[in-house]
């Protein structure tokens, strides 16, 4: 009997071989969207899963991983085509990977409120000058920035990028 109030959870639907199928599906460059819809659960419970099965938070790591290194290749081996559609290619892995690394690794909080592609470089300075991030991962967060942003923007990112460089060889 179900207590009003209460939430009586049923047993998880997870099971070990879907780590395997969500490794396969992340590898491949596809989205947390495409795991859920083939393991037939919704986000939170993705989410849930990660927290709670160690070997699936593994797997799901590892074919993230994959999959970014397949959408570098991609991007790379595609620049030269006359229909390449570089904003396209850049929305979505700025879409599949800004995500990750923004609560995976590293929060700026002033990040999260620039609009300009020049104010994110700068709280990324700022945030490396306060101490409050690595130099490792402002490179990495530059580098993430980057992924979503045009030509010009990517330009004036790069100038960024050379100060976070210079001041990660001072520190070493």
């Amino acid at each position: 009997m179900r207590v009003k109030g209460t939430f009586q959870r049923d047993e998880s639907l997870y099971k070990p071989e879907m780590d395997e199928i969500a490794y396969n599906i992340l590898a491949q460059g596809d989205g947390v969207a495409s795991v859920c819809a083939a393991l037939n659960i919704c986000a939170g419970t993705y989410a849930n899963w990660l927290n709670e099965y160690s070997n699936f938070k593994s797997a799901c790591s590892r074919g993230r991983m994959l999959g970014a290194e397949w959408w570098e290749k991609t991007g790379k081996n595609h620049l030269a085509d006359k229909n390449f559609n570089d904003r396209l290619y850049n929305a979505r892995v700025g879409q599949l990977y800004w995500r990750e690394f923004k609560t995976g690794h590293v929060l700026i909080p002033k990040l999260a409120k620039a609009k300009t592609y020049t104010e994110k470089g700068d709280a990324i300075i700022e945030a490396l000058a306060k101490g409050e991030i690595s130099p490792d991962n402002a490179l990495k967060a530059s580098q993430v920035v980057m992924a979503g942003a045009t030509l010009k923007e990517k330009t004036e990112l790069e100038a960024r990028l050379v100060e976070i460089e210079k001041s990660l060889g001072k520190q070493k």
